[in-house]
């Protein structure tokens, strides 16, 4: 007698199907990223392109500028100069800043102790009349003490212009030649003690300089007479105030 055959299982089929379904899973798995991938470069192309653009829609529509900027991309499209001048004017701005007055000598300084020698006194016996400090002043300079303060010769003159702080230092040509010292404006200070006319204005303009404070940081000083004796102040470079019609001083004034 003859046994009945069993069937055997064949699971080739259903190893290829799981094989087939893992590597499809792997191929749509790396179409997604690359998908996900080209999106977003896609998306930064278009705000590269966008950004600029939104900003002259925006600068078009503006009721201050729109006139400005609408005939300044009529002269771009017909590939001519931009902005010519407004840039021109600037330039004559920043080089017509400061008319030249005159030079003064200062015979130099051995050891200059700020809380001693600018003590607020208009008595009739003061040595030089002073009638105030600012409170920037008297936090970054009261305690300060200058050694050795070399003999120089300062030129100043009349700013013609409005100008903030950073601008007047930049066109003086930077710190080197900007910076000067408290011993020096007390120099000058002594020259007019009681408001006489001088190298210092005295009819209330302020007479201003660049000097490093107590903890080295360059300042904008300015003193100016009033009240009977001189008023000493300082600013930050950063300051948003703009001078105007004062008197510049330093080691460098075109």
């Amino acid at each position: 007698m003859s046994l009945p055959q069993q069937k055997v299982p064949n699971n080739s089929n259903k190893g290829l199907s799981l094989l087939w379904r893992n590597r499809s899973g792997q191929v749509d798995s790396k179409k997604r990223k690359d998908l996900t991938m080209d999106t977003n470069m896609l998306r930064r192309a278009l705000w590269v392109f966008l950004r600029p653009l939104l900003q002259l829609i925006t600068n078009l529509l503006s009721p201050e500028v729109g006139e400005e900027w609408l005939e300044e991309l009529k002269k771009f499209l017909r590939k001519e100069p931009t902005w010519v001048t407004k840039v021109t004017k600037r330039v004559e701005e920043v080089v017509n800043l400061i008319q030249a007055v005159g030079e003064v000598a200062f015979p130099g300084a051995t050891n200059f102790v700020v809380s001693e020698k600018l003590g607020v006194d208009k008595s009739e016996t003061a040595t030089v009349k002073i009638s105030g400090h600012g409170s920037n002043f008297s936090s970054w300079f009261l305690g300060k003490i200058e050694t050795n303060v070399a003999p120089s010769r300062l030129g100043y003159g009349k700013l013609l212009r409005r100008a903030k702080a950073a601008v007047i230092r930049a066109f003086l040509g930077g710190e080197a030649t900007a910076k000067t010292s408290l011993a020096e404006i007390h120099y000058l200070i002594t020259l007019q003690p009681n408001g006489e006319e001088g190298a210092l204005l005295t009819n209330g303009w302020a007479n201003i300089f660049f000097v490093r404070d107590k903890d080295h940081v360059l300042r904008l000083v300015y003193v100016f007479w009033r009240d009977g004796g001189w008023c000493w102040g300082a600013d930050g470079l950063s300051s948003e105030v703009e001078w105007d019609d004062d008197q510049v001083f330093s080691r460098k004034v075109a």
